[in-house]
């Protein structure tokens, strides 16, 4: 692609060099560059992409992108001077692909708890409508019979980009994406075409990267100026009414709609029922009133549905056809994932704030009048704030606690278990570090009417001890344990799963 197409709507300082030149890849990392590409410099909290400027040259590189203020001179190649290249990163690859996300129905979702679920949900709306889909998020990146494992909750836009273009050549016509706080603040989706976004919680999450709650909501609310921005017809926002936080994002550049338990809102729900299996309730909104049935459990379960109506109902669909979709919602991987055995029964969430702990523990509660027995544990090189909270919880909830081990990362698991004992009270805790280990421990402490919750890493396969990342999954260790003919082979995933 020529430079100038590259360029298109990019603020630049000046640019040193041949401006009729053709570039034939992009890259942020120096070890993917190859002959013929442009190199996006950019400054990371570890390393500085600058700092490989004499590396990607001796590769061949025909232009780079870097800040104003970099001193080192660059000769023989073309230089593109910008005033923060992590900003025009996302806008850079857009235009290298033409764009993709003109031609797809893109809908975001952002918010502390219940993005995953909601994704699969909205995904499941668009589906039973007739449309091609793409999902992007947490668990990992599907459209068509592809199933690319996740890296990143929201990847970066180099590869989004690419992600996109790839969807667009599938006739991938909507794609449900979900939209970290991350993401936000380092300016990865920037250049999406959002049709609409959808709000769910704020809740205390990543004030290891943000520092400030402030600072969190500040990310989040980005994602309203980005659909103001997008060229789309017919944008719209969806926030959880019940949220502060949320209902204050009500913008009148954009129609938007409320969504609740509280019958202030613009969609709620009434006499509310749920089970093991099901929730049960009146669903109240502009486009319909009566009863509603769905497989998920729980009043956080319920916060995700009635965000997918109001979606649904914002973006024109028959509410009786939504209704009738909720039929196909498969479990979500993870996400209160439940397990029964002779009177027995053992859940994986992946919970892992304050927040989302105490809603599995109360819902729960509801659902059972014998023990629940609580194996957790929380990650390591993250807030350390939130360690006594979730043990405070733990305790106040749990008729007994196993503390264990998460994702420790570069940190001493024994010393995020300390931190979270600050939060104990009582002594119905016992801390067994290896997490295998402690969930049979709590498995085997299970009798009839009891429940187990394996919480804080879902879905995950992975665990995460200093440098290196070992496979682990919650859910295979409990499986093996309750069901023993359970062989843990991993199914046939390999056929579906790859890179483009």
């Amino acid at each position: 692609m020529h430079l100038k197409q590259i360029l298109k709507d990019i603020s630049v300082e000046k640019i040193i060099g041949n401006k009729d030149i053709c570039i034939k890849g992009i890259s942020s990392h120096s070890s993917e560059v190859k002959q013929g590409y442009m190199f996006v410099a950019l400054r990371g909290i570890s390393r500085d992409g600058h700092d490989f400027i004499s590396d990607v040259i001796k590769k061949g590189v025909a232009a780079v992108v870097i800040d104003i203020n970099f001193a080192y001179p660059v000769n023989g190649i073309t230089c593109i001077y910008v005033k923060n290249t992590q900003e025009v990163l996302a806008k850079i690859a857009d235009n290298f692909y033409d764009n993709p996300t003109k031609d797809i129905k893109v809908v975001g979702i952002t918010g502390t708890n219940g993005k995953t679920t909601i994704s699969y949900l909205v995904d499941t709306i668009l589906k039973f409508h007739g449309l091609s889909t793409g999902r992007i998020g947490t668990i990992e990146y599907c459209w068509g019979q592809r199933v690319i494992p996740s890296s990143h909750t929201t990847p970066p836009p180099i590869f989004l980009s690419e992600l996109f273009n790839v969807m667009r050549t599938d006739k991938v016509e909507a794609v449900v994406m979900e939209v970290s706080s991350h993401s936000l603040a380092q300016k990865r989706v920037e250049a999406v075409q959002f049709n609409s976004c959808i709000f769910t919680n704020v809740e205390r999450d990543h004030l290891d990267y943000h520092q400030t709650v402030s600072d969190y909501i500040s990310s989040k609310k980005r994602l309203v100026d980005l659909v103001c921005l997008s060229n789309k017809q017919d944008k719209f926002l969806v926030l959880n009414g019940d949220d502060e936080v949320f209902r204050n994002f009500a913008t009148a550049k954009l129609p938007s709609i409320l969504y609740g338990l509280n019958k202030t809102n613009d969609v709620s729900a009434s006499d509310v029922k749920f089970d093991w299996n099901s929730t049960t309730f009146i669903l109240n909104s502009p486009w319909y009133k009566g009863k509603v049935q769905v497989p998920l459990v729980g009043n956080f379960n319920l916060y995700n549905v009635l965000a997918a109506i109001s979606w649904a109902g914002m973006d024109g669909l028959n509410i009786n056809s939504v209704i009738e979709s909720f039929k196909n919602v498969e479990q979500v991987t993870g996400r209160f994932q439940v397990f029964k055995k002779n009177g027995i029964t053992a859940i994986v969430d992946y919970a892992h704030t304050p927040g989302a702990l105490e809603k599995v523990l109360k819902t729960i509660r509801e659902l059972t009048n014998g023990k629940i027995i609580t194996v957790f544990g929380c990650g390591g090189d993250r807030d350390k704030g939130k360690r006594p909270l979730m043990g405070e919880i733990a305790s106040k909830e749990s008729d007994y606690i196993i503390i264990t081990s998460d994702n420790p990362r570069c940190e001493d698991p024994l010393n995020i278990i300390e931190d979270i004992k600050n939060g104990l009270s009582g002594n119905n805790w016992f801390v067994e570090n290896d997490r295998a280990k402690a969930i049979e421990r709590g498995a085997e402490m299970l009798t009839k009417g009891d429940v187990l919750l394996v919480a804080g890493k879902g879905h995950e396969n992975y665990q995460i001890l200093k440098d290196t990342v070992i496979p682990f999954s919650d859910i295979e260790i409990l499986k093996g344990y309750l069901f023993p003919e359970h062989n843990c082979k991993k199914s046939d995933e390999s056929q579906r799963r790859g890179t483009f």
